[in-house]
């Protein structure tokens, strides 16, 4: 072994970038269920190699270490993996606005210098209306499209080794678009350093677990659904459940019916909660084992950032009807 080859091995067992942590916390957990995202159930296995499967084919259509990888869609196990695997291979994720059509859907492709750009099926006539004026030469759906879908690419028999990216805890992870009410959105640079310490951060406030079951239903293009939330709760080897978007009939059959114990909504949406046939029953039919927290007050006030006051209907129909205020631990 050559001495350069010894320089790059030590230099990557020292390494701590998301990539890195991902991957330990699969290498803890391999047969656990990751992420579920309606009929299909990644384990932290599958994940891991789903991750590494989407960096090489990325890296294999010609993208080099920085460059820009955009991603326009709602919620989904693709959405995840694309993140996952942009990280793995040293590219720069690039999360837009599903909301965004025309002018300000071209502004952020061309104003962050995306080279691709992945998207969600049901958008293709909003990417072809900028495609000729945008500056990503790489396009391809993250779900049910051509060879380089992203599930297609992660559900895949090829190579799931991890690329061998020159990569650095400083090195850019992700570039960040503000809303843009007062001008034009300016691109917040993250680097993989900087979100780590975010993860550790809200693991710690939060009290995230590993037995954690946690629903996901807020946008993953923003900041707090997948950098407060999905990705500190996969560091920890939690069970996390994506769904499209905050369809309260949906969430309460998924809390009874997959154990649910944690969840991330803001006030104003819990309070739409108790109109939702289902609301009633929404309890989880067998915690998991070690959980005893379930949806209290001071649980969901502190993920849902309410003001100290805030006690939405839902969060107090769930205390009266099912008996829902213990927040502690079962002793070990």
């Amino acid at each position: 072994m050559t001495t350069q080859e010894i320089d790059r091995m030590v230099r990557r067992s020292r390494r701590n970038t998301i990539g890195d942590a991902v991957r330990r916390s699969s290498a803890r957990n391999p047969e656990k269920e990751a992420l579920i995202f309606g009929g299909r159930r990644w384990s932290y296995a599958e994940l891991d190699a789903g991750a590494n499967r989407v960096a090489n084919a990325l890296l294999a259509q010609g993208l080099e270490k920085g460059d820009r990888v955009a991603a326009y869609g709602m919620n989904s196990d693709a959405y995840v993996l694309l993140w996952l695997g942009c990280v793995r291979a040293g590219l720069i994720h690039v999360p837009v606005n599903f909301h965004l059509a025309g002018d300000e859907l071209l502004y952020i492709l061309n104003q962050s210098g995306s080279k691709a750009l992945f998207y969600d099926p049901q958008f293709e006539a909003n990417v072809e209306e900028v495609r000729a004026e945008a500056g990503a030469t790489i396009h391809s759906t993250l779900y049910d499209g051509n060879d380089l879908d992203v599930v297609s690419l992660a559900s895949s028999e090829n190579d799931a080794s991890e690329p061998e990216a020159d990569l650095d805890e400083e090195d850019v992870a992700q570039i960040l678009y503000t809303s843009g009410t007062t001008s034009a959105p300016k691109g917040a640079v993250l680097t993989h350093s900087a979100l780590l310490a975010e993860y550790v951060s809200c693991i710690e406030a939060l009290e995230f677990r590993h037995d954690d079951r946690v629903l996901h239903s807020l946008p993953l293009y923003h900041s707090a659904q997948m950098h407060v939330f999905i990705l500190p709760n996969l560091l920890v080897g939690a069970t996390n459940f994506v769904l499209v978007g905050p369809d309260p009939e949906q969430c309460c059959g998924l809390i009874e019916h997959e154990s649910i114990n944690s969840m991330f909504a803001p006030p104003d949406g819990l309070d739409l909660f108790p109109a939702a046939p289902g609301f009633r029953g929404a309890r989880p039919r067998q915690p998991p084992e070690g959980a005893v927290r379930r949806f209290d007050h001071a649980r969901a006030r502190a993920q849902g950032a309410a003001r100290e006051a805030a006690q939405p209907q839902a969060l107090q129909l769930l205390r009266a009807e099912r008996d829902l205020t213990s927040s502690h631990r079962a002793s070990p």
